[in-house]
């Protein structure tokens, strides 16, 4: 959640100025178009509400809790559709692959790197937060290509092969840690 509330937004303003350029409507239209976008609003609204400890009347809040817990499995239903009949090959299939092992094994060794050299902490903690970046790729990717029309179909891809090719890496990162949370990267 907390990553959805502060990633997605550069990501949009970044593909904002990318498309529309540095003149000052462009700059401007980039940095209020995040503002309205549910994808932003609702992790921050989200993050109020927990932070101010208000609880939501208890019909809003099965409602809101039953929606939830389909919310995952819809972005996947959506990400499959758009890969039935849509054969990936050349250069998406390549992008596709890079991407997918860019995120399964240089992103959790750059979260090793950094929590080794930047930010050293319990080695259980450690071990969840390389773990969490070790995960496949997450449908929130999938929303942010459907909503600016780009790559689309290369992300439903990334998403279904890094979940899958994810059930050997993160195995390998769990079989890893030891009973005190610590990864052995050696015998």
């Amino acid at each position: 959640v907390m990553a959805a509330a502060a990633q997605v937004p550069v990501a949009m303003i970044l593909i904002q100025l990318a498309r529309g350029g540095l003149d000052a409507r462009s700059i401007v239209n980039a940095f209020t178009t995040p503002l309205q976008s549910p994808i932003v609003i609702a992790p921050v609204a989200g993050m109020i509400v927990s932070a101010l400890g208000l609880t939501l009347p208890t019909p809003v809040q099965g409602f809101a809790d039953i929606l939830g817990a389909a919310a995952g499995p819809c972005a996947l239903i959506a990400c499959g559709m758009f890969l039935v009949g849509k054969p990936l090959g050349g250069q998406a299939l390549e992008t596709t692959i890079r991407l997918t092992l860019l995120k399964l094994f240089l992103n959790p060794l750059i979260a090793w790197i950094c929590i080794v050299t930047l930010a050293p902490m319990p080695p259980l903690y450690a071990a969840c937060a390389i773990i969490l970046s070790a995960l496949p790729t997450g449908a929130l990717v999938f929303t942010v290509a459907e909503r600016y029309r780009g790559f689309v179909d290369g992300s439903s891809a990334a998403i279904l092969l890094s979940t899958v090719l994810s059930a050997i890496t993160l195995s390998i990162l769990f079989a890893a840690v030891d009973s005190e949370g610590l990864i052995r990267l050696a015998p």
